[in-house]
């Protein structure tokens, strides 16, 4: 399935954090090399770009996403830049070329803005005999509002809006019976509106901040569907958290792929859980 996974998180929340650290992303995408606008001095209407190239060394495609981290320190609000990222993938029997779509997702801290950009449908080809090589170029243009200033930009390469903390759990889903997973502290129960398969892959890491200066506990990919299609469903996600934490401080938020939306969870102490319920696809 080419859909983008639902995106559930268990996040925590403490006074004077201000965001999730981005890591450098690892797996199956590999950096070959990257040109990074540092340093450029910018004014409205002004455009920079910068392009990163990488291998995929796996024989399947891969969805593919980028951050791009623009720092100044006059102050980063979202508002100063639009991005267009176009993606070319070759390898040894075919190319292709694809547009991302790219959307300001929040702050590291007041002087980093993070920018992802991604697209549901896009992936980059399979190896073959040889890893395939992909170009991914972001053209940034500058605000007509926009404070003359240095900027400076760094684009990363990733395979998944969350790294995955363990290969992906796939059920069988009957029509309108509970289907129960169960790994690394979460649950999942999902009643689904027609035979489907459901996909579970923990997260351990975010790679983009996390809502109101939150950060991660545990997270997960979720999706409900055949192979060509969401499958509508109902169903609970409940997170196990350990006595050291502060229950008033939990919460679990959705990523719909634009923004972080905070579910309706209830906290219970014994057992130490959070539940939400869950009925939608998406990122």
């Amino acid at each position: 399935m080419n859909r983008a996974l639902l995106v559930l998180v268990l996040l925590i929340g403490f006074a004077g954090v201000t965001a999730t650290a981005l890591p450098t992303p690892e797996g199956p995408i590999r950096h070959v090399e990257t040109i990074e606008g540092f340093g450029n001095n910018l004014t409205a209407g002004d455009t920079d770009q910068v392009t990163v190239a990488f291998e995929n060394h796996v024989r399947q495609p891969l969805p593919v996403y980028t951050v791009l981290t623009a720092v100044s320190s006059e102050g980063i609000n979202g508002g100063e830049f639009t991005l267009s990222t176009t993606l070319l993938s070759e390898n040894t029997e075919r190319s292709q070329t694809a547009e991302l779509d790219c959307r300001y997702v929040g702050n590291r801290n007041p002087y980093e803005g993070v920018y992802l950009c991604s697209s549901n449908d896009t992936t980059v080809l399979p190896g073959t005999t040889q890893p395939s090589w992909n170009t991914l170029n972001t053209e940034i243009m500058t605000a007509l509002n926009t404070a003359p200033g240095t900027y400076h930009f760094r684009m990363d390469v990733l395979s998944r809006i969350g790294l995955p903390a363990r290969p992906p759990v796939r059920e069988p889903a009957p029509k309108h019976a509970d289907t129960r997973i169960v790994l690394d502290g979460i649950t999942v129960t999902v009643n689904a509106s027609q035979d489907a398969t459901v996909t579970v892959e923990p997260y351990d890491t975010l790679v983009i901040p996390g809502p109101d200066g939150r950060k991660l506990v545990s997270g997960l990919g979720l999706d409900v569907g055949t192979e060509t299609a969401a499958v509508p469903f109902d169903g609970t996600i409940t997170f196990d958290y350990s006595a050291a934490t502060e229950p008033s401080t939990l919460a679990i938020y959705q990523h719909d792929g634009t923004q972080w939306k905070r579910l309706d969870s209830t906290v219970h102490m014994k057992p130490r859980q959070i539940t939400a319920p869950v009925n939608e696809t998406g990122v």
